[in-house]
């Protein structure tokens, strides 16, 4: 697992090898915000490839949340977080 902070969020990356072999990039994001702590998934496309080693999949998680971050959380409301 890698794990990096960025713009005050943690970023967690995590891959489990699939049983038909390769890696899938996943992501948790946490931060906080006006007092209430907030979690948000990132996964990988479904139907795309996995990625041959852990190493380049958890590469992959982690600058996938970054850009995320960057987009300003998309997907991510603040009523149902």
């Amino acid at each position: 697992m890698k794990e990096e902070i960025y713009k005050g969020h943690r970023i967690k990356a995590r891959s489990v090898e699939y049983r038909s072999g390769g890696w899938p990039a996943e992501a948790m994001v946490e931060w906080r915000e006006l007092g209430y702590a907030h979690k948000f998934r990132l996964h990988h496309p479904e139907g795309t490839d996995p990625f041959p080693t852990q190493d380049e999949a958890e590469a992959h998680a982690i600058g996938m949340a970054k850009q995320w971050i960057d987009w300003g959380r998309p997907g991510f409301n603040d009523e149902g977080g």
